[in-house]
């Protein structure tokens, strides 16, 4: 009996023992985790674990002044981030961001998913460049013939609820074009070809908001796929839907050394919407249906198509036309605007004809009284 009280007692105390001693490596455990992440020393090396992957993602030279991390708030901060290309030293990167903060969300702990909340980048600024022979600074992935069964490499799929880009400027070949972004829901692709030699990529968004010159703010929802070459862009579908209005069509971007862009597209666009972007409150009602063609380059810009209003109706205190339908063929050349064949139905009464209406682009807006400001 003695015996096995005493044997009871021993399995009791080798119990506790491994129970503390388990106690003590998971207390060790998160000290680590909780002190390491802040060290220097761990952020220098997190900070070129980072660097290297990008180098290997984009295939040019990274460079990153400052990194943060913290692992409570899955939160990444990285401060003077520039990717080198091709371009000949002394001259400027290939991209720089002045700041890039992502904050990331558990979506599995079984699984180890991790997705962005956020995506924030300060001030990025991209040179691409392209010689008279039609090269560029644009840097290639790296490793790409390490898998010959399958030429297309991810290099990257990527899921944001929400991302923004603030004060962003492209150059191409000196020529500035601004960028501001803020999205929400965006999921974002890209992909490598190496027996094509160019990348492929897609682009969807809950909603964009966009801004352009004086017009108001305009919240849209966009879905692109895209192929991108050293001297051309394609793009094989675009979507735009922003509340009733929709527009979807294709197009291309040839020769960035003096680009041309060249678009066909067809949709349906509600004009109350339309009306409040370009503060013209005198539109209350309608459907505007187009189908066309664009063309721009440093030449001029040209289109050409068919539209159709369905049911309008414009109102002010001076004049009032409800019930308004009618179409045209138009064509705009040179800043002219040719409308070869009208026609309109209103008050009963049908009437057609033409017209042609010089520098269109400069005309005057209408009257702005009684319009306020803002959304």
């Amino acid at each position: 009996m003695n015996e096995e009280k005493r044997a009871g007692q021993s399995r009791c105390r080798l119990a506790a023992r491994l129970a503390a001693a388990a106690l003590g490596l998971l207390l060790v455990l998160a000290l680590a985790i909780a002190i390491v992440p802040r060290t220097p020393q761990f952020h220098r090396w997190l900070q070129g674990r980072v660097a290297a992957s990008l180098e290997t993602m984009t295939g040019g030279r990274v460079e990153i002044s400052r990194l943060e991390w913290s692992l409570w708030h899955l939160r990444l901060e990285l401060d003077g981030l520039t990717i080198h290309g091709t371009e000949p030293a002394g001259d400027a990167p290939y991209l720089h961001v002045d700041r890039v903060v992502l904050e990331g969300k558990v979506l599995s702990l079984v699984g180890r998913r991790i997705g962005l909340r956020s995506a924030l980048l300060d001030h990025p600024v991209v040179h691409f460049t392209v010689d008279s022979q039609g090269r560029t600074n644009q840097p290639a992935p790296r490793g790409m013939a390490q898998n010959a069964r399958n030429p297309v490499q991810s290099i990257f799929d990527l899921a944001v609820d929400h991302a923004q880009m603030n004060d962003g400027e492209l150059f191409v070949n000196n020529r500035r074009i601004p960028i501001e972004l803020d999205a929400r829901q965006l999921r974002a692709q890209l992909a490598y070809d190496r027996n094509r030699r160019l990348y492929q990529g897609s682009l969807e968004t809950g909603s964009l908001l966009a801004r352009y010159r004086d017009f108001r703010p305009l919240a849209t929802s966009v879905a692109l796929q895209f192929e991108l070459t050293t001297n051309q862009a394609v793009l094989n579908s675009f979507r735009l839907s922003s509340g009733a209005s929709q527009m979807e069509g294709n197009g291309r971007i040839t020769n960035f050394q003096d680009p041309r862009v060249v678009l066909n597209y067809q949709g349906s666009l509600r004009l109350p919407e339309l009306a409040a972007l370009a503060r013209v409150p005198q539109i209350r009602r309608g459907v505007l249906q187009l189908r066309g063609n664009a063309d721009y380059s440093a030449a001029g810009f040209s289109a050409a198509g068919k539209a159709q209003l369905k049911d309008g109706e414009w109102y002010d205190p001076s004049l009032r036309l409800p019930d308004l339908n009618g179409g045209a063929e138009f064509v705009l050349r040179n800043g002219d605007l040719l409308l070869p064949q009208i026609f309109g139905v209103a008050y009963g009464g049908t009437a057609t004809g033409s017209a042609e209406i010089k520098n269109w682009a400069n005309l005057p807006p209408p009257a702005q009284s009684g319009i306020r400001s803002g959304w």
